[in-house]
């Protein structure tokens, strides 16, 4: 399944040419670069950090690529099956943290069965729960399956942060639905409709960075694109 994963994911991988993932990026990754590059650069930022930690379950390097686009620096956790540590996770992030709670295509340890899962939840639970009820959260993209991620957000206590769960559907899975109304107040579903994550981060940015700093992610990823795909030599 390991190998499988990196199959599908890494698409040069079997010819040795060291590449990190597919890099293909969606709008969503794009448009989440560029507000995070208004972030921490604060050109064009007028309000408090919108997000410095991105937890992923997913095993590709997307999100990493997204940010190389826009030169902003990044650290990675991704040995869940190592154990997480509370000292993973700095009070006060200063750069954006990337957090692969099922492993990455990088360490060959992508978790993909019930049992893996399982194991990366006992271990890591505890530490996601502290962390995660010290912050509110934004979900987008995510089923809420059974894994240590929404486990530690089960366990967190609704009083202690806001949760706001984005979906494509005008109703919650049942699921879902019975997690949100267990949790009482501090809660809300975000009704995403057809444009899904890629309108919500698009809004995001054109409602959180003034208009006069506003460039065109899109414009600026196909001129990154076009410009790593060039052939380059070093002498």
């Amino acid at each position: 399944m390991k190998g499988f994963l990196r199959y599908v994911m890494d698409v040069s991988y079997e010819h040795g040419y060291g590449s990190t993932g597919r890099s293909n990026l969606n709008r969503a990754n794009i448009y989440l670069a560029a507000l995070l590059e208004a972030q921490q650069s604060g050109r064009g930022w007028h309000t408090r950090a919108f997000c410095r930690t991105i937890f992923t379950t997913n095993f590709d390097t997307l999100l990493q690529n997204a940010l190389q686009m826009v030169n902003l620096l990044y650290t990675v956790t991704d040995r869940p099956e190592k154990g997480l540590a509370r000292s993973d996770f700095a009070e006060e992030e200063t750069s954006i943290h990337i957090v692969y709670t099922h492993g990455s295509i990088l360490r060959h340890n992508p978790a993909s069965t019930i049992t893996e899962l399982g194991q990366l939840s006992k271990q890591n639970v505890r530490v996601l729960q502290d962390y995660l009820e010290s912050r509110d959260v934004i979900t987008v993209g995510y089923s809420g399956w059974d894994d240590g991620l929404m486990d530690a957000l089960r366990r967190c206590d609704p009083r202690r942060h806001h949760l706001y769960w984005c979906g494509v559907d005008p109703e919650p899975p049942r699921h879902i639905a019975d997690f949100l109304n267990g949790r009482a107040g501090n809660t809300a579903y975000v009704y995403l409709g057809s444009p899904g994550a890629d309108g919500l981060l698009c809004s995001l940015y054109q409602a959180l960075v003034s208009k006069e700093a506003q460039q065109d992610p899109m414009r600026r990823w196909s001129q990154w694109n076009a410009l790593i795909r060039q052939p380059h030599f070093a002498i």
